[in-house]
């Protein structure tokens, strides 16, 4: 059987970091009271030293070593409920020269002053905190963006330490700092990136100029941070709101206002262009109520670097041919790849050779594939591309009748995505399912667009320091490294490499079991479902291994948060597609509180007979079934009394409140009922005070019941080594292996990675190729033993580099596209937003009556009808016969004559004409309601607006993708893109104001249009 073998073992590998911490340590009889040999586990020793804090010499220094070293939260030091502290210190936890990064350097003397100023703090009342930051609020510094960040850092601080029981430490309030000035700091896991925000959101939302978006990258996430976050912002009097996917329009409008906002990228991304899409200014969310101004984004790397290949897209339905996808699938499986087609996996594109071409046209009875009136080629196209390169449970999932999008990078179900271009049609028609509408885009904007349009930018995340230079060239961010609070441990191992895929997952499997006879948690991280799944296969055969998987699979993914959570349980085997669960700390021995809810939810769901189908979304099965049968008799009885009792609250509420009555129905409602009741989030369901009260007292009980248990567990998993992390495949970036790496060590744990690669892994076969067929053939080796070659680990690191830099050119060369998309789309939206907010104003004239009177060509309709006039005359000098027909054509109803269109001055006498006929039009519409002039012109505009937009991206596409023909020409494609597509942009704002124009006065009265 195949065994891995370590140079050192686990705990020798502990006992050469805390060599490390001790030379930061004071010498002394401390010091060698503190670590004697006999307990290798320091923070064991930590615990049982605690006695010595009684001391008045050694008090301040135990106290400052387990803030500096150790990351302990404050709740766990102080226990005095007093704002003022006996123990206060503001000695600095950080020496200056463990600050390595020259940016961060600039900040430290802010730091000491920060410092200098808790001392200060802590001897204020609550409400006195609070004022002293309201009289910051009224400061001139403060109201043009430049606050004394000393002060409100300090400020933050201290209210962190009482509303959250979290003090930030040193490196963080420097991490915080970084994030203001608009950097992207990186930030290892587990220190603390939630709280971290917290400090620059507060200070930039202090200035009032706009809200502050805080931007993850999943609702999960959203919603923590917005519960656990929120008691800090509204103590300094900041409103707070959150934004997901299940958020109502006008519940959208209302967190949009506040002064600090949650949201997920895709949500705040989609608002933005549902916002240009709307017909009335009072339906907008995003834009209206405050302007962009400061945008901070958690797991900057994935938003900014993964994300970026991929635009938002807003389409519309439009009619698909459905037997076309059909007939292309069919034909398609029966064609043969290298005689009929070439796969370009790297490229992800698929051309057909000649023989493909003639056997294609010969079972369609065509004679080419590409008839202008009906074409096949997209069609065929991709049904091989759906055939090759998409593969069901790796790219999408099939779910009922749907096709799912899976994140490449996180493996979650991109729920309401599509592939466009046909392409998700065809994969529909790949798996034989009913073929849906095919999408027409109506808006579409970039990652990279999108959040340059801030004028204020910062980002935080565990790897970017390997793409720096990418961000720094994208979006003029500088990268910054932020310190830990703690020395890593984590022992990182060099790569196995066998020369087969079932070798590796042998390899995999048989390390998996070795390690979990000692009971040391573990973390595999796959690529794909199915690997995830073979995985889990292997592990069920024989002798099963307890383990669970998470991965897009529904059942799975709902229980994301809580698998990971508890994913450092002694024993614990957890398979984990990606990135999943990414943002949730692996605390070591358990979360004592996800447990405690997990534990009260199962029991109401018992309590209220949901049924088993919501017990998928009661927490962790293994941990709560250990844990369960680990309680005592009388615990068991305490825990079901303390579930009649919610029930029995809820029912009483049911039927003597005469307003909305409510009981559990659904796992939301309870979801709902817990955190209202831990006060993590405003009310937003109508449970008694006595039934959240009896939630709290009962979350309470069961934390104190299981700390014991899960503080002795976790002392086990710290004595077997900490978090085992098992990679099965290497990612397209070192940063990405990097983000599986840094789920184990975090705040200084022991743990330890190690990745396992084959030859055949289909990174390294795409990628490699020639390279990785030498090495299988030099290696013929038995496929369960491992190959360990200096030759082998440098080819691999080599391929990795290229692939990095091919998506590195991809993303910069789409991102040189669409900038040139970008401006035109400022420009667009810019003009639609003019119209969007026109009042009459605007539109005809600051004295519209007397414009009505007169017959005066003024306001943007004056403007656009003189313009569409100049470009009718212009466009026939030389005929004026035909010159009159088209204008009156456009203009209905005017007095226009062929002499007009001769004369020197015939602009003017043309509008003067157009300008009678426009005061007669105007009159007549609003002889059928007030304002219906202003309705129809601000309507007939925005509806052209969002039409002509939606053919000119379809147009812009079709130019990009033949931009590469360009250069048989010997002609630079970008730069022939650019021109091309400023000549049809010039094009669609000329057609959009004349459309505009001929509509207008073609319009009868009819139905009222609201103003």
């Amino acid at each position: 059987m195949f065994h891995v073998t370590y140079p050192f073992t686990q705990r020798q590998c502990f006992l050469r970091s805390r060599e490390a911490c001790l030379a930061t340590l004071p010498a002394g009889a401390f010091r060698k009271h503190l670590w004697r040999p006999s307990c290798w586990s320091f923070r064991t020793r930590l615990r049982k030293e605690a006695s010595l804090r009684k001391s008045t010499v050694l008090a301040p220094l135990t106290r400052r070593l387990q803030l500096s070293l150790f990351g302990l939260p404050e709740r766990f030091v102080r226990k005095s409920k007093s704002p003022v502290s006996a123990e206060s210190s503001v000695a600095t936890e950080l020496t200056r020269d463990r600050v390595k990064d020259p940016t961060l350097a600039k900040y430290w003397d802010t730091l000491l002053e920060i410092n200098a100023l808790e001392a200060e703090l802590e001897q204020l009342k609550s409400d006195e905190l609070r004022a002293r930051l309201d009289a910051l609020r009224r400061n001139d510094s403060v109201r043009s963006g430049d606050p004394p960040l000393a002060e409100v850092f300090a400020i933050v601080r201290e209210a962190a330490r009482r509303t959250l029981s979290m003090r930030p430490f040193d490196v963080q309030v420097l991490g915080g700092l970084a994030l203001f000035h608009g950097c992207v700091a990186e930030i290892a896991t587990g220190e603390g990136k939630t709280l971290i925000a917290t400090m620059p959101a507060c200070a930039s939302a202090l200035a009032a100029r706009g809200t502050v978006l805080v931007v993850t990258v999943n609702d999960y996430l959203c919603r923590r941070d917005f519960e656990n976050m929120g008691p800090l912002y509204r103590s300094l009097g900041f409103s707070v709101g959150c934004v997901t996917s299940a958020t109502e329009r006008a519940a959208r409008q209302r967190a949009y206002a506040c002064d600090i906002t949650y949201v997920t990228n895709a949500e705040l991304g989609f608002d933005y262009l549902r916002d240009h899409l709307v017909l009335s200014a009072a339906d907008q969310v995003l834009v209206r109520p405050k302007p962009f101004y400061f945008c901070l984004l958690d797991e900057a790397d994935s938003i900014m670097i993964d994300e970026a290949r991929t635009p938002l897209i807003i389409s519309q339905a439009a009619e698909a041919p459905t037997e076309k996808y059909a007939t292309a699938a069919k034909l398609a499986a029966n064609l043969q790849r290298d005689r009929h087609y070439t796969v370009y996996e790297k490229e992800r594109n698929v051309t057909l050779t000649g023989a493909g071409y003639e056997a294609c046209e010969e079972a369609l009875q065509v004679p080419t594939l590409f008839a202008a009136a009906d074409p096949w080629a997209p069609f065929v196209l991709n049904a091989l591309k759906a055939k090759e390169l998409y593969q069901r449970d790796i790219d999408y999932v099939v779910r009922g009748d749907q096709v799912l999008i899976v994140d490449e990078f996180t493996g979650r179900v991109l729920q309401g995505r599509r592939w466009s271009e046909g392409l998700h049609q065809a994969i529909e028609a790949k798996e034989g399912l009913a073929v849906r509408t095919e999408p027409r885009t109506v808006a579409s904007i970039s990652y990279q667009s999108f959040f340059r349009l801030f004028p204020r930018l910062a980002g935080m995340t565990g790897t970017a320091a390997t793409d720096a230079a990418e961000i720094r060239e994208t979006y003029g961010l500088e990268v910054v490294v932020v310190p830990t609070a703690l020395p890593v441990v984590r022992r990182d191992y060099p790569d196995v490499v066998f020369r087969t895929s079932r070798g590796k997952l042998l390899a995999v499997v048989a390390e998996i079991r070795r390690l979990h006879l000692r009971k040391v948690p573990v973390l595999v991280g796959t690529t794909s479902i199915e690997a995830s799944e073979r995985i889990s296969a292997l592990l069920s055969e024989g002798e099963r291994v307890p383990h669970e998987v998470l991965n897009a699979r529904p059942e799975n993914a709902e229980r994301e948060s809580e698998i990971i959570a508890q994913a450092g349980r002694l024993g614990a085997v957890t398979i984990a597609t990606n990135m999943a669960g990414r943002g949730t700390d692996i605390v070591l021995g358990g979360n004592v509180s996800s447990l405690a809810r997990a534990l009260l939810q199962r029991e109401l769901l018992a309590t209220f007979a949901l049924g088993p189908e919501c017990s998928s979304g009661a927490g962790d099965r293994a941990s709560t079934e250990h844990f369960l049968s680990c309680l005592e008799e009388a615990e068991h009885h305490q825990l079901h009394c303390f579930g009649e009792k919610i029930a029995e609250a809820l029912r009483s509420q049911r039927s003597t409140d005469p307003g909305p009555r409510l009981i559990i129905e659904s796992m939301e409602q309870l979801h709902q009922l817990m955190l209202q009741a831990a006060e993590f989030q405003e009310p937003t369901l109508p449970f008694s005070a006595e039934a959240q009260e009896l939630v709290r007292e009962a979350l309470q009980w069961l934390e104190k019941q299981l700390r014991p248990r899960l503080d002795a567990e976790r002392a086990a998993v710290l004595d077997l080594g900490g978090l085992h992390i098992l990679g099965t495949e290497r990612h397209e970036s070192r940063r990405i292996d990097n983000q599986l790496r840094g789920r184990a060590g975090r705040q200084g744990d022991p743990g330890c990675s190690r990745f396992f690669l084959s030859l055949e892994d289909p990174i390294f076969r795409v990628f490699g190729g020639d390279r990785m067929a030498r090495l299988a053939e030099a290696f013929r080796l038995d496929e369960t033993t491992p190959i360990e070659s200096v030759q082998v680990a440098r080819t691999l690191d080599n391929v990795q580099r290229s692939i990095e830099q091919y998506y590195a050119g991809i993303r910069k060369q789409l991102f040189a596209y669409d900038e040139v998309l970008s401006q035109q789309r400022k420009v667009l939206y810019r003009q639609r937003n003019r119209f969007l907010e026109a009042d009459e104003a605007l539109l005809f004239g600051s004295d519209a009556a007397a414009a009505r009177a007169s017959g005066v060509l003024a306001g943007l309709a004056g403007d656009w009808i003189r313009t569409t006039i100049q470009d009718i005359l212009q466009a026939n000098r030389r005929d004026p016969a035909k010159c009159v027909q088209k204008l009156k054509a456009f203009f209905p109803g005017a007095l226009l004559n062929e002499s007009m269109c001769q004369s020197a001055a015939a602009i003017d006498q043309v509008a003067a004409a157009v300008g009678v006929r426009l005061s007669q039009h105007r009159r007549m519409l609003q002889q059928s309601a007030p304002q219906q002039d202003v309705a129809v012109f601000r309507y007939l505009a925005l509806v052209q607006h969002d039409q002509l937009w939606s053919e000119h991206l379809r147009k812009l596409a079709l130019l990009r993708d033949m931009s590469s023909l360009q250069t048989l020409r010997q002609v630079d494609p970008l730069q022939q893109y650019q021109q091309d597509s400023f000549q049809l942009f010039e094009q669609m704002m000329a057609q959009i104001r004349r459309n505009t124009v001929y509509s207008f006065f073609k319009y009868s009265p009819g139905p009222t249009v609201s103003a």
